[in-house]
């Protein structure tokens, strides 16, 4: 299970129950029994808020209902994105990465191909869900205990 950055193996059923009715909880008694669990490094991090940076210029971008606006917007986007480097995470974390990287892409890929305004609009809405997903588990939402 991955929560706030961090991944957690857990025994059975009911661990992940318990994980999913109060994550912090759950990872507040696992950390006080001495298990460690790594957040993102400092690197990643920063490359996670220059594209959360673009991220926001592209939804300034949207109130001014110009196409190209938001296509340069979206544009700065993609070059924050491209320019992350997953080799900075262990294994789990890169593959975390790459799944969300790869819908992100997807999702801008949309907005740049949306007919109007409008729809790339709807587009920017379901971004935005993975954008707040990247932070968390990658970037500013993601400190170490």
């Amino acid at each position: 299970v991955d929560h706030g950055g961090k991944r957690l193996y857990l025994c059975c059923a009911t661990c992940l129950a318990k994980m999913k009715t109060d994550p912090q909880k759950y990872l507040d008694m696992v950390e006080s029994e001495g298990i460690t669990l790594d957040a993102a490094p400092e690197t990643f991090k920063d490359q996670i808020a220059a594209c959360m940076a673009a991220h926001a210029e592209l939804s300034v971008s949207f109130a001014g209902e110009n196409r190209d606006a938001v296509m340069d917007a979206a544009g700065k986007l993609r070059e924050a994105l491209g320019k992350t480097n997953e080799r900075l995470l262990d294994a789990r974390k890169h593959e975390a990465w790459l799944s969300l990287r790869r819908d992100i892409a997807d999702s801008l890929q949309r907005i740049e191909l949306g007919a109007d305004i409008p729809a790339m609009r709807k587009e920017f809405e379901e971004l935005s869900k993975y954008m707040t997903t990247a932070d968390r588990l990658f970037g500013a939402g993601a400190e170490s205990k």
